[in-house]
């Protein structure tokens, strides 16, 4: 019977024990590195788009220098 400790980046840790295949199957997909049809590989969630308000806007404008000429309303 083979034994893996695996220490996550988290803090966790997990122990997994059996078969030499079985510890080898388990510590790929931890690592991300597993193959085969019948992996099933978790697709990270898309990132969601953060909402700006007035103040970004106002403040990308200053960045790009928008404010340093003067201008009309026209």
């Amino acid at each position: 019977m083979a034994k893996a400790n695996i220490d996550l980046p988290d803090g966790t840790r997990i122990v997994v024990e059996g078969s030499v295949d079985e510890v080898a199957k388990i510590v790929s997909l931890v690592q991300g590195t597993a193959e085969g049809p019948s992996d099933r590989r978790v697709k990270p969630s898309p990132t969601r788009k953060t909402r700006r308000g007035a103040k970004d806007y106002i403040r990308e404008l200053k960045d790009e220098g928008f404010f340093g000429e003067k201008r009309s309303l026209a």
